[in-house]
Formats: C-alpha cells, sequence, structure tokens
C-alpha cells in the first residue's frame, strides 16, 4: 500500500492583531480576545493503488465533493486551496480500513471564506459501494465512475451524477437532483428532495418502473426507447418537478 498521510501546513494562525479587519464582508473585532481567525492552506495529493480498495467513503462538512475517473490505476485525492476559519480549524484525513477508503474534511468552527478544490479520482473499475455526504456543498460524480451501489446525503447543496450504478440511493435536504448516466444492467434508483426538482435521465433502459410523488410540482415521463434493462425508480419531493428521460 502507498498512501501519503502528510498533514496540512497551517500558514497563519492569526489575522488582523490591531483594530479590526473586514474579511469576506464580514468585520473581525480583533480586540475581541475570544475569537480567532485561522487561515489553512493546502497543496495535498494523496494516493493508494485501486485494488486496495472495495469502497470509499467521502465525507465533507463545508467543501463541494468532485468525484472523476481517473487515468491510472491508482485512486488519487487532491485538496488545494485556502480557507479562513473562526474559532475553529479545518481537518483533512484519509486512512484505509478493512479494504474500505475512509475521506474526511470537516470544518470546525465558522468558515469565513474559501476556494477550496477537492477531488477524488476513482479507477475504472466497478467499486462495491461509493457513499458521499456533506452538509453545506455539492456532490458532483462524474462518467467513468463505476459503482455497484452509491449512495449520497447533504443536507444543502445539489446532487448531480453521470456515474454508471446498478443501485443508487441519493437524498438531499434542500437542493437540486440530477442523474444521467448509460446503464450496463437493470437499475434500481431512489431519490428524494425536500425542496428541489429531480432530473433523471437513463441510456439503455427499455422499460422504467416509476413510483414518483411531489406535493408541489409536477410528474412527467419521456422515456421513449424501446430496448435495454429494466429501471425500477422512486422519486419524492415535496416542492420541485420529477422529470423522467
Amino acid at each position: 500500500m502507498n498512501i501519503n498521510l502528510q498533514g496540512a501546513k497551517i500558514v497563519n494562525s492569526c489575522i488582523g492583531c490591531v483594530g479590526s479587519t473586514v474579511i469576506n464582508g464580514r468585520r473581525v473585532d480583533a480586540h475581541n480576545s475570544n475569537r480567532s481567525i485561522k487561515r489553512k492552506t493546502f497543496n495535498e495529493f494523496k494516493g493508494c493503488e485501486g485494488s486496495e480498495v472495495d469502497a470509499v467513503r467521502i465525507s465533507s462538512t463545508s467543501f463541494d465533493v468532485n468525484v472523476h475517473q481517473s487515468e491510472t490505476s491508482k485512486i488519487i485525492v487532491k485538496l488545494c486551496g485556502e480557507a479562513l476559519v473562526e474559532d475553529g480549524d479545518v481537518s483533512f484525513e484519509i486512512f484505509i480500513d478493512t479494504r474500505v477508503l475512509f475521506i474526511n474534511l470537516e470544518v470546525e468552527g465558522i468558515l469565513v471564506s474559501s476556494d477550496i478544490k477537492f477531488d477524488v479520482y476513482l479507477p475504472s473499475k466497478m467499486f462495491k459501494k461509493l457513499f458521499v455526504e456533506a452538509e453545506v456543498s455539492d456532490i458532483f460524480i462524474s462518467s467513468g465512475v463505476f459503482v455497484q451501489k452509491l449512495e449520497t446525503h447533504v443536507a444543502s447543496g445539489n446532487i448531480k451524477t453521470s456515474a454508471t450504478v446498478r443501485r443508487a440511493k441519493l437524498k438531499a435536504n434542500n437542493g437540486l437532483i440530477e442523474v444521467a448516466f448509460k446503464a450496463d444492467s437493470d437499475v434500481e434508483i431512489k431519490a428524494s428532495t425536500m425542496n428541489g426538482n429531480i432530473n433523471i435521465k437513463l441510456e439503455n433502459i427499455r422499460r422504467i418502473k416509476l413510483d414518483a410523488d411531489t406535493m408541489n410540482g409536477r410528474v412527467k415521463n419521456y422515456h421513449t426507447a424501446t430496448r435495454g434493462h429494466t429501471a425500477r425508480i422512486n422519486a419524492q419531493t415535496m416542492n420541485g418537478n420529477i422529470i423522467v428521460s
């Protein structure tokens, strides 16, 4: 196993030691000894062989998660940029336990500003499971990612995926859900959001068994293909449209 677990470097721990400073539209009073602003800079490139991992679990509290296809056999995690955190810190860790790769990126305190880019690259193999959870951020999973079971959960943010999956469970408390991929087998998709649209576009699907419900919106099934696999879809939203094509 070749995995680099070197920690991030803290460049500055306090900003504005005299008077007050305006950061991202917020005024920070440096005379308040109980308040500190920490700048954390990341330029991390970590990885391991994809053959050593069967499943991946990604957790991010405040930064968008982008999952792409890797051009090599390695799993690569790239974290670059800078974050300012009030009365807290940013932690970033990667470890493997029983062939599951855990990737955790968490903010403790108040995130004042950030230009962090958080990217995970997975090789072209069929992973047993990919689990991605986020609090206040978006989740994007591109084509070229292959998983038997995909599970995502975001408290406030959008979920967009064009990965090839066999089973997917996508949940957003407040946000849009978009699914678009070409199936290589029968598929099962469960998508739910409290406030947002659900758009599902499937290729290589002959028949769709759709169970959909929205309290304030419309349900439309535009799928017309005559060849391919079967898709079982359960889609629920309280406030938004459900479109299948």
